[in-house]
């Protein structure tokens, strides 16, 4: 039987990546009921080097806070963890709970592969081969890129956390 071609993970990663920019892109135009765009929290506030010691057991060689989002109502944050790899954050808040489910399922279409997860926040996908789980609470949804190879329950740790941190900002 002829073997599929299939892309490596990091390509598929980087794919993911692209999209969840797009995605996130695309909201931009959004805004609050006064017109005015509603800040995210920042990303690296919710998901400290603290956070990441204590959930995946590695230490953290620096933190990388891009200067400029793709938008206003978006906040990034990446932990570098050495040979492990990068663990990153991305926080986008919208207008209104509607707006976030429905950019929350566009982004869902994206994933090739992926397992609906019950108990974290209102609604959650991880995503195997990319070690990405997205999170959906309220009007808010974060995706947390894990290292490969990266636990499902590790990932749902980590996003408890952030789900906490979040939660004592609003």
């Amino acid at each position: 039987m002829p073997r599929r071609p299939t892309l490596s993970r990091a390509a598929v990663r980087a794919l993911v990546a692209l999209l969840s920019t797009v995605i996130l892109a695309g909201a931009a135009a959004a805004c609050s009921s006064d017109g005015e765009p509603e800040a995210a929290p920042a990303a690296c506030e919710l998901m400290t080097r603290a956070d990441v010691k204590a959930v995946y057991g590695v230490d953290t060689e620096g933190v990388e806070v891009p200067e400029d989002p793709p938008d206003p109502k978006s906040s990034r944050c990446a932990y570098d963890t050495g040979a492990a790899g990068q663990i990153r954050l991305l926080v986008q808040t919208l207008p209104d709970v509607d707006t976030a489910e429905a950019q929350f399922e566009d982004f869902r279409r994206q994933f090739v592969e992926f397992e609906e997860v019950e108990g974290v926040g209102d609604e959650a996908v991880w995503a195997p081969p990319t070690s990405q789980l997205m999170v959906r609470s309220g009007n808010t949804y974060f995706v947390l890129t894990s290292p490969v190879d990266t636990s499902k329950e590790t990932a749902e740790e980590m996003a408890a956390r952030v789900l906490s941190a979040l939660h004592d900002t609003v």
